[in-house]
């Protein structure tokens, strides 16, 4: 969100935070939280108008992302 580069959001609960532009950072044991449109997430693979385009996109995105994970994480693609 400072720097300006892409925003990867991964929803960490079921709250509804990966639909919202509310960002949470959490700094020496004190949460902050905020409303910037800039770290509106898009969700791609499960949304009503989600296309064949962008769920290959959503799955892609997946499996790029449980390759990265350290082995033993317990994720596999």
């Amino acid at each position: 969100m400072r720097t300006g580069l892409p925003i990867l959001a991964v929803p960490t609960t079921y709250a509804g935070s990966e639909m919202t532009p509310i960002w949470g950072l959490t700094d020496g044991g004190r949460k902050t939280t905020g409303r910037d449109r800039t770290v509106l997430p898009v969700e791609g693979l499960y949304a009503p108008d989600a296309s064949p385009v962008t769920a290959v996109l959503a799955e892609e995105g997946i499996r790029v992302l449980a390759d990265a994970l350290p082995a033993g994480s317990g994720c596999t693609s």
